[in-house]
C-alpha cells in the first residue's frame, strides 16, 4: 500500500499539473490581455519555484519542479505557441502581456532542455522585442488612465471606483519585478527592463549542454547554436547590443555569442565599435569597486574571445595601446588579496597572452610600460612568475599563464629578452619551463588540453630554449604521450562503418506480433511444433453399441483422432498396427473385429467403459 506521504506528493503533483494546464488555457486568446498576462505571470511563479516570493501563486510542493511540469504535461509546446503567436500592442496592456509572456520565457529557459526546446519563430520575437524595447515602442509602462466623462453623478462615481481599483498590469508588473530580483542574472538591478529580460531569454538560448569527451576541448560546432548565432547577426541582434556594451547582461551575452564561433567574432571586429567602447569605457573602471567588478571581468572574457588568433582584433588593440589598460588592472588585482583577485588576474593574463601572440605593436608596448611603483612591467612579471612556482591549483594556473607571457614577450624583441633574463634569478630559464610544463600537466588532468593549448605552450617553449641556445626536443609532450596521443588519435581516426542490422523478427508497427514471437525456447530442448486442426466439423462420439457393428463406409472425421497420440495414453492390447499401405477399409474391418473380442472376453468386476469398448487412440 502506498503511505500517505506518497499520497500526498502524487496529489499535489496531480494539482499542480492541472493548475499548469489552467493557466494555459488562460494565456489563448480570446480574453483580454489583462487576464492573459495575469496567467502568464501565475505559470511564471510556478516555473520559478520560489516559495518565498510575494507574487500570488496557488500553493505547490516544494519538491515539484515547475519548469518539469510543463515540460511533461506538454504544456512547453503550447507556451512556444503563445510566444509565437504574440501581438505586441503598443499601449500599456500591451507592454504588459509582452513583460508577463519574456518572464514566463526566461524562467522556462533556466532548465537546458527547454532551452533547447525553443523555436525559432519564438526567437524572433524575442529579438523583436527587444529591438522595440531599445527604440521606445512602447508608449506606457502602465495601464493608461480611464477616458474623460461627463460631469454628473454617475459618470463621476464610475471614475471613482475606476481610479481606486489598482490597474492590474500596474500589479502584474510589480509581481514579476519582485520575482525577477530574487535571481543571481539580475543582482543589483532596481527595475528589470524588458530588455533585460530578453538578453537574458537570447543568453540561455546560446548556452551549450553537451557533454565532450574527457581530455578534449568542447565541441566548436553545434547545429543548433550555429544557428541561433547566425540569426543574431541577420536580425542586427549583434550589432544592437554591441552599441551599448557597457552591462553585465550585454556584455555576457556577447561572450557567449562569440565563444568558439569566428563568425561572429569577425561580425563584432569589423562591423561594431565593441571593441573601442570596452577599452574606452569599460576596461578604465576602477576594478576594486563591487559595482564595477563583474562588468569588467565580463568585459574581459569577451576580449579573450574576440582576440582568439584575430590578427584583426589585436591590431585595433594596438591602435588604441589598450594592453596600458590590460596592465593597470593585472597590477590592481596583483596587489589584493581578495577572492576576486584569481579570477581578475586569471582572465587578464589570458587576455594580455592573446595580444601580445601575435601582434609585434602590443609585445612592444608591454616591454615598454612600468608598474605603478615605477618599476619595469617585465620585471613584476618575472617576480609574479616566481612567486607561483608550483603548489595548488590557482599558483600553477597563474604560473603558467605568466610563463605563456613572458615567452611571447621575448619573440623577436631582444630588448625584452634581456630584461627577462636579468629579472629571472641566475639568468636561468629553468622557472619558465617549468611553470610550462605543470601548466600543460594540469589541463591534461582536468581534460581542458587541446590542439591550441599543446600548440602555443611548444611554441612558446622553444622560443624560451632559443635564448640559451638548447636545441633539446620539446619536454612537454614526453610525459604526455601515454595520456594524450591515444586521445588525438582517436579523434583523427574515422569512425568504423556502421554494423550490418539484421532484420527484426517482428515488424516494428502498430500490429500484434505473430504467436511465434512469444515462443519459449531452451537449449537442448526439442521443440515440438502443433499441427493446425483441421476445418472440417466434429463429429459425434459413437456410443457402444454403434461400436459394436462394423462399418463399411470409412469416415474420415475419425482421421484426426487416429493422429493424435497423447503422452498419457493407456498401453496397447493389441499388436495389430495399421500400415500405411494397407487398404482404408481393411483396417476398419480388423479394428471392428479387434474391439469385438474385447468385448467378449469376461473381465472380473470391471465397469463396462467407452475406452474399453472403441479405442480413441488407436
Amino acid at each position: 500500500m502506498q503511505t500517505s506521504a506518497l499520497l500526498q506528493h502524487g496529489g499535489g503533483e496531480a494539482a499542480a499539473a492541472a493548475q499548469i494546464e489552467y493557466l494555459i488555457q488562460g494565456m489563448e486568446e480570446g480574453v483580454t490581455m489583462d487576464a492573459r498576462a495575469r496567467s502568464a505571470s501565475q505559470l511564471a511563479a510556478i516555473c520559478s519555484n520560489d516559495d518565498n516570493g510575494n507574487v500570488n501563486c496557488p500553493a505547490t510542493n516544494a519538491a515539484i519542479n515547475g519548469r518539469f511540469l510543463l515540460r511533461a504535461q506538454g504544456g512547453l509546446i503550447d507556451c512556444m505557441r503563445l510566444v509565437e503567436g504574440l501581438n505586441l500592442d503598443p499601449s500599456g496592456e500591451g507592454h504588459t502581456l509582452a513583460y508577463s509572456m519574456m518572464a514566463l520565457l526566461y524562467f522556462v529557459t533556466l532548465d537546458h532542455e527547454n532551452a533547447d526546446t525553443v523555436t525559432t519563430p519564438a526567437l524572433r520575437v524575442v529579438i523583436q522585442i527587444l529591438h522595440q524595447a531599445e527604440e521606445g515602442y512602447w508608449t506606457a509602462t502602465e495601464t493608461p488612465s480611464p477616458p474623460q466623462t461627463l460631469e454628473n453623478d454617475r459618470p463621476r462615481a464610475l471614475t471613482k471606483k475606476k481610479k481606486k481599483a489598482p490597474s492590474v498590469a500596474v500589479a502584474v508588473v510589480a509581481d514579476l519585478q519582485a520575482l525577477l530580483r530574487r535571481e543571481p542574472a539580475f543582482a543589483g538591478i532596481t527595475t528589470v527592463s524588458l530588455s533585460d529580460l530578453t538578453l537574458s531569454i537570447l543568453y540561455n538560448t546560446l548556452l551549450d549542454s553537451s557533454k565532450h569527451q574527457y581530455g578534449t576541448a568542447p565541441s566548436t560546432k553545434s547545429d543548433r547554436l550555429v544557428g541561433r548565432k547566425k540569426l543574431l547577426r541577420d536580425t542586427l541582434c549583434l550589432d544592437r547590443v554591441a552599441r551599448d556594451a557597457t552591462s553585465p547582461l550585454r556584455l555576457r551575452l556577447l561572450e557567449q555569442a562569440s565563444y568558439l564561433d569566428d563568425a561572429s567574432q569577425s561580425h563584432l571586429v569589423h562591423h561594431t565599435p565593441v571593441l573601442v567602447t570596452l577599452f574606452q569605457d569599460v576596461l578604465r573602471r576602477d576594478l576594486r569597486l563591487d559595482a564595477e567588478r563583474d562588468t569588467i571581468v565580463m568585459a574581459l572574457r569577451v576580449v579573450i574571445n574576440l582576440t582568439h588568433r584575430s590578427d584583426a582584433a589585436t591590431a585595433c588593440i594596438a591602435s588604441l595601446h589598450g594592453t596600458n589598460a590590460l596592465l593597470a588592472l593585472f597590477f590592481v588585482a596583483e596587489a589584493s588579496r581578495a577572492k576576486w583577485a584569481f579570477d581578475a588576474l586569471l582572465v587578464t593574463l589570458s587576455a594580455l597572452v592573446n595580444c601580445v601572440e601575435h601582434d609585434a605593436a602590443n609585445r612592444a608596448d608591454v616591454a615598454a610600460a612600468t608598474a605603478p611603483d615605477g618599476f619595469p612591467a617585465l620585471q613584476c612579471m618575472v617576480q609574479f612568475l616566481v612567486r607561483h612556482q608550483g603548489g595548488d591549483t590557482e599558483a600553477v594556473l597563474l604560473g603558467g599563464s605568466a610563463a605563456l607571457l613572458l615567452g611571447c614577450l621575448v619573440r623577436s624583441h631582444p630588448c625584452a629578452t634581456e630584461a627577462v633574463l636579468t629579472a629571472l634569478p641566475e639568468r636561468s630559464v629553468a622557472p619558465l619551463l617549468t611553470a610550462l610544463q605543470l601548466f600543460v600537466q594540469l589541463h591534461r588532468q582536468i581534460g581542458a588540453l587541446s590542439h591550441e593549448v599543446l600548440a602555443s605552450c611548444g611554441q612558446v617553449e622553444a622560443d624560451i630554449k632559443a635564448l640559451v641556445g638548447d636545441c633539446t626536443p620539446s619536454q612537454l609532450a614526453s610525459p604526455l604521450d601515454d595520456a594524450v596521443a591515444p586521445i588525438f588519435a582517436a579523434l583523427v581516426t574515422p569512425s568504423p562503418p556502421p554494423a550490418l542490422s539484421r532484420a527484426p523478427r517482428v515488424p516494428v508497427g502498430p500490429s500484434t506480433p505473430p504467436a511465434d514471437a512469444f515462443e519459449f525456447s531452451w537449449p537442448g530442448v526439442a521443440k515440438t511444433t502443433p499441427r493446425p486442426r483441421s476445418k472440417r466439423p466434429r463429429s459425434a462420439t459413437p456410443s457402444p453399441l454403434t461400436a459394436l457393428t462394423p462399418d463399411v463406409e470409412f469416415d474420415a472425421s475419425f482421421e484426426p483422432w487416429r493422429q493424435r497420440r497423447p503422452s498419457t495414453r493407456r498401453p496397447r492390447q493389441s499388436k495389430l498396427t495399421p500400415s500405411p499401405v494397407q487398404p482404408l477399409l481393411q483396417v476398419e474391418k480388423s479394428r471392428s473385429k479387434c474391439a469385438l473380442e474385447r468385448k467378449s472376453t469376461t473381465k472380473p468386476r470391471r465397469p463396462q467403459c467407452l475406452l474399453d469398448v472403441f479405442d480413441f487412440n488407436e
